[in-house]
């Protein structure tokens, strides 16, 4: 006969496939994410060049992976510059360069069967994303300000969702406090709170202000959106950044909850430091707004 309780049991299994879940898209960066193509088609007069260049600019940008984790590059087919191409590459900052480069492989495996003859497109995976299009494209490849994609997880059934949302909520200041606080790496920021990391990633070469904003968006978002009010993990990909998080429920301090003895004194602490937090990003968006009318 057992000594201890089947609900410590079941818990403890619960929270074993939660961990398993959680790292087993931590440890991801392969797969295929979305894919956007343009509607402009490229014509098929040249069809054979513009593929030709396509294929050697994918083979360019694979083989940069090979030494970098962010890489731009140009190909143009026998001089004529109606068949070429320019592109960049730019892999997820927490992978090192040997994963960056099987991501970037990945690719080229994906990439063949994906937006046909578009002149541009973006291939985004898990690991990394591509970019490209035909120098001849002459439309706004812009995706700066549209939602591109976004997938939600596993509900969680350990904790009460008023208490996930306000540990979630927390976990998201303290990634925008990371960012206002210039704290990242090549536009890379990643925390770990009360049972929750988050990581944000920019595109690499942007100004840190609207790297905050498309954050700040992001997280606005994310926390709006219905399928992923108590998902375990969520991901958004936006133009110029996305946001991930993955909660882990072995990493809560004590599964206390703040209806707990010592909650009141801890929810003002908590309404405190967030209050600061907000601020300090308050401050930064401002410092932007100011430093875009000075650009004027």
């Amino acid at each position: 006969m057992s000594l201890i309780p089947s609900s410590i049991i079941n818990l403890f299994l619960i929270s074993n496939i939660f961990v398993s879940l959680v790292n087993g898209i931590f440890d991801d960066h392969k797969t295929l994410i979305f894919h956007h193509c343009s509607s402009q088609k490229l014509d098929y007069i040249n069809g054979g060049q513009n593929v030709d260049a396509r294929t050697k600019l994918f083979e360019k940008l694979h083989f940069q992976s090979f030494h970098s984790k962010f890489n731009s590059t140009f190909v143009m087919v026998d001089d004529e510059s109606e068949s070429s191409f320019s592109g960049f590459f730019q892999c997820r900052q927490d992978l090192d360069v040997p994963r960056c480069n099987e991501c970037m492989k990945a690719f080229r495996n994906v990439s063949k069967g994906l937006c046909g003859n578009s002149m541009a497109a973006r291939i985004q995976l898990s690991g990394c994303q591509v970019q490209y299009e035909a120098d001849k494209y002459n439309a706004i490849f812009s995706l700066h300000e549209e939602l591109n994609h976004n997938k939600c997880g596993e509900k969680q059934y350990l904790i009460s969702n008023k208490y996930f949302h306000q540990i979630r909520s927390k976990a998201f200041e303290a990634l925008e406090s990371e960012i206002a606080g210039g704290r990242g790496y090549n536009g890379f920021y990643s925390i770990k709170n009360e049972g929750f990391k988050a990581n944000a990633q920019c595109e690499v070469g942007i100004d840190e202000c609207k790297c905050a904003k498309c954050v700040v968006e992001a997280v606005e978002v994310i926390q709006q959106l219905p399928d992923c009010e108590s998902s375990i993990d969520g991901q958004l990909f936006l133009g110029l950044c996305y946001l991930t998080y993955h909660f882990n429920p072995r990493d809560l301090r004590d599964h206390q909850e703040e209806e707990q003895p010592g909650a009141p004194f801890g929810k003002v602490a908590a309404i405190v430091i967030g209050s600061v937090l907000l601020l300090l990003v308050a401050f930064m968006l401002l410092r932007c707004l100011n430093k875009k009318d000075d650009d004027y």
